[in-house]
């Protein structure tokens, strides 16, 4: 027998009228236990409000961008028993999925050499860190926190100490890695917009020790109030700005775009680069299979507010996606906007 069950604010601690940034579901969802519904942001961290219950959401009583407090009913759930069979329990567990071995075509220079891949049947893990809650990071968080391939570790420098970070299950934390053998586990390192000055030298060097010598890898989402000082040669994260494919123009940022806090009123459309098209980056950019329609959608996306300046791309790197103000060419090509290239065992 089913039942309608409120759904309301949890504790939030001293914080009152916190907007309502994002609805995580609508009517009709099927949610399990812990999935997040909607998700509130206060002035240091956001948080979701996840289903108590398994279930199917039959309500949502508020609407973005409205601030609630604790005890506001946001969704009405009607909540799903499950039952247990003897049958169910008679049938064995799915044996784990053992690593395979691949052998990946390799190019035609090297058409004599095999290249072995082993594709682990394990979850990634991903460690997501971000200097404030913007957009990016609330995007990034709920996708990642969302997908059942990923365990996914948040890390908001600006929350408030006694408020809980966020992330999946059994993968929370409530400090930073500091030792070296405590990032083993993560495959993949995010920054958005990171502030250094949030992050201790050890964290800085393990990490990128971790990447060169492990294989981990790193996306670095740049942003306008913690990138540039970040990306400075006296920066505790400067052997991490040293990794990335781009050699970042420092001085026009200084000159130009870094007063921060400012954002251009016209949006900027984004250009898939050669590489990007039909090249080694397409694994990045393969939103649709056709080259063709990959790039006229690339085109159409929703055009961006904020870029950071690039003076050029690395010898070995790839840029995948290019600015398309003309201004910004430089010897036929557009600056690079989304790079990636291979550093160390990575």
């Amino acid at each position: 027998m089913s039942q309608l069950i409120e759904v309301r604010v949890p504790d939030i601690g001293d914080y009152h009228d916190v907007p309502v940034i994002d609805l995580c579901v609508i009517v009709g969802d099927v949610v399990k236990v812990d999935d997040a519904l909607v998700t509130l942001e206060s002035d240091k961290a956001t948080m979701d409000v996840p289903s108590p219950v398994a279930g199917v959401v039959r309500e949502i009583r508020v609407a973005l961008g409205e601030k609630v407090s604790e005890g506001a009913v946001v969704v009405l759930l009607e909540a799903v028993e499950v039952a247990a069979t003897t049958a169910a329990s008679a049938v064995p567990a799915a044996p784990a999925v053992p690593p395979a071995a691949i052998v990946a075509a390799p190019p035609a220079a090297v058409a004599n050499a095999a290249a072995p891949v082993e594709v682990l049947g394990e979850r990634t893990r991903v460690l997501l860190l971000a200097g404030n809650p913007n957009r990016e990071f609330q995007i990034l968080r709920n996708l990642l926190i969302r997908d059942k391939t990923i365990d996914a570790t948040c890390w908001l420098q600006s929350a408030d100490p006694k408020f809980p970070q966020d992330g999946d299950e059994g993968v929370r934390i409530d400090k930073l890695p500091e030792e070296r053998q405590q990032f083993e586990p993560y495959d993949v390192v995010i920054f958005v917009d990171p502030n250094a000055e949030k992050l201790s030298a050890a964290f800085c060097q393990n990490l990128q020790q971790h990447i060169v010598e492990n294989g981990c890898g790193l996306w670095w989402v740049a942003g306008e109030q913690y990138s540039l000082d970040a990306m400075r040669p006296a920066a505790r994260t400067a052997k991490l700005a040293d990794l990335l494919p781009i050699l970042p123009d420092i001085d026009y940022a200084e000159r130009q775009i870094v007063g921060f806090g400012k954002a251009f009123v016209r949006p900027w459309q984004f250009a898939l680069a050669p590489e990007g098209e039909d090249g080694v980056a397409a694994k990045i950019t393969r939103i649709v299979d056709g080259k063709d329609e990959r790039r006229i959608l690339w085109s159409r996306l929703p055009g961006f507010h904020f870029w950071f300046p690039v003076l050029r791309l690395k010898p070995v790197a790839v840029c995948a996606v290019e600015h398309t103000d003309p201004e910004l060419r430089r010897e036929g090509r557009g600056m690079p906007m989304v790079a990636l290239q291979n550093v160390g065992a990575g």
